[in-house]
C-alpha cells in the first residue's frame, strides 16, 4: 500500500486551515454588521447566516421605536 506523499497532506492542511481562516473573517464581518445595525438603534429585518458563515445578509429597517 503506498503512503499518501508529504507534499499532499501539506496542501490538504493548508487548504483546511484557510478554509477556517476565510470562516472566522466572513463571520467578523457579519457580527460587526449586526453590531452597527443594534448600535444605530435600528431594528433588523433580515437576518441569515449561512453555512460556515460564507453566505450572510443583515438588513437594518427603520428605528425602533
Amino acid at each position: 500500500m503506498n503512503a499518501v506523499p508529504l507534499k499532499f497532506m501539506l496542501v490538504v492542511g493548508l487548504l483546511f486551515i484557510g478554509t477556517i481562516v476565510a470562516a472566522a473573517f466572513s463571520y467578523s464581518g457579519y457580527s460587526e454588521a449586526v453590531s452597527t445595525c443594534v448600535e444605530a438603534n435600528k431594528q433588523i429585518t433580515e437576518n441569515d447566516l449561512g453555512f460556515m458563515a460564507f453566505n450572510w445578509s443583515v438588513s437594518c429597517g427603520s428605528g425602533v421605536e
